[in-house]
């Protein structure tokens, strides 16, 4: 409740607003949301406040921050990587220059380098690779590079894997790459099934879940909402997101190779 001599508006009454400013009735923000009617009614006559874990789900749905639903304004901070992931290319390079650089080039190790950078840099079709028994070692300037270390019983180890595969059909349905590039563009960490697919227009809620719980991304918590029982869903395995990233891009680059290299070192064995 509002306490006296306090003119900021309760969380109930924000809601309430910006339900209106987006055309919304209590219903269908309930159904959006996936509470019931009464719980939205509750909230907005401050006789019950939303469950915390519910707050991110409801500032998605308004298309707000949470800290918007308290009638506050924030400002944030994002930390710069650039400097970090510019250094570890660099230090890439150079490792993958030392290696393919010859003394009988007629050519100094520095002028070498400086070629080889730049050759990568401006023609964004050049690649350059080290192919080893043991692993591979591969970059272009677009996407970045990969360390490949040899699996313990040979490469026909990833193709063979059930583990493999259950990832690539995971990746094959399209609701779950909407439902996941939804997530990732809107910045949904916390929502609810039926908020995430109101936002993405997916109908097979059941579906979706299956995926989603497959997917290993999520931690699902219940919480009884006016006797509902409401699941919510929390990206907390964000960093497990980088090897689905890596899986798409290099599927991309696989799709789109071209033969095209400045620098390359390779055993003709590798795949033995």
């Amino acid at each position: 409740m509002r306490q006296e001599g306090n003119l900021m508006n309760t969380i109930g009454e924000n809601i309430a607003t910006l339900r209106k400013k987006k055309g919304l009735t209590q219903e269908t923000l309930a159904a959006v949301i996936g509470v019931s009617p009464q719980s939205i009614s509750k909230w907005e006559n401050n006789t019950n406040m939303p469950d915390i874990l519910l707050l991110p789900v409801i500032a998605d749905v308004f298309e707000v921050n949470i800290d918007s639903l308290f009638g506050r304004q924030t400002m944030g901070t994002a930390g710069n990587v650039e400097e970090a992931f510019d250094k570890c290319c660099h230090t890439m390079l150079e490792i993958m220059g030392s290696c393919i650089y010859r003394s009988d080039m007629g050519d100094s190790f520095e002028n070498f380098m400086e070629q080889y950078t730049k050759s990568l840099t401006v023609n964004s079709k050049q690649r350059t690779a080290i192919i080893r028994k043991h692993g591979i070692v591969y970059y272009r300037d677009k996407i970045g590079g990969l360390l490949l270390k040899k699996p313990q019983n040979g490469w026909c180890e990833l193709i063979n894997s059930d583990e493999s595969v259950a990832v690539l059909e995971l990746l094959w349905d399209d609701d779950f790459r909407t439902a996941l590039a939804e997530i990732i563009k809107s910045k949904k960490n916390v929502f609810t099934i039926s908020s995430l697919c109101n936002s993405c227009k997916i109908e097979n809620i059941t579906a979706l879940e299956k995926k989603f719980k497959e997917s290993k991304l999520f931690v699902i918590k219940t919480i009884d909402i006016d006797g509902k029982q409401v699941a919510i869903y929390e990206l907390i395995q964000g960093q497990r997101l980088i090897l689905l990233f890596a899986i798409l891009a290099y599927a991309i680059e696989y799709n789109q190779y071209e033969s095209v290299y400045i620098g390359y070192d390779g055993d003709s064995n590798f795949c033995f």
